[in-house]
């Protein structure tokens, strides 16, 4: 699967474009679905869900998970949901995919959209 972004808002798929609502900021081809990092600004305010801007997509453009709350401890207690949004995407030289919000990263599970490990970057 060959997956290029165009412009902004349009992904081509092999030989097929899909245009999304929204800004992309990043896009990571994986061998069967590709993760997009929607532009964080790109979301209200009032949406409860603001802070998960991280999808996968499979070869049709068709949803197959958005990512989890990051949750994070600081001072000995869990905040258990961050509404900044996901800020950052790669893939490591082992293949680890790593997503940040703010000041921490997370590996991130590319087949369920949960994180793991967060790792704090100050």
């Amino acid at each position: 699967m060959k997956v290029e972004l165009l412009d902004g808002r349009t992904v081509q798929i092999d030989s097929d474009r899909i245009t999304y609502e929204r800004e992309i900021d990043v896009i990571l081809p994986l061998s069967d679905r590709f993760l997009v990092l929607f532009d964080v600004f790109e979301f209200s305010e009032s949406d409860p869900d603001a802070g998960r801007n991280l999808f996968a997509y499979d070869s049709t453009g068709k949803q197959l998970w958005r990512v989890q709350d990051a949750k994070v401890k600081r001072r000995g207690r869990t905040v258990e949901k961050l509404s900044q949004g996901y800020t950052g995407l790669r893939q490591g030289k082992d293949g680890t995919i790593y997503a940040w919000v703010m000041d921490w990263r997370y590996e991130l599970d590319p087949e369920t959209g949960k994180i793991s490990n967060p790792k704090y970057f100050r």
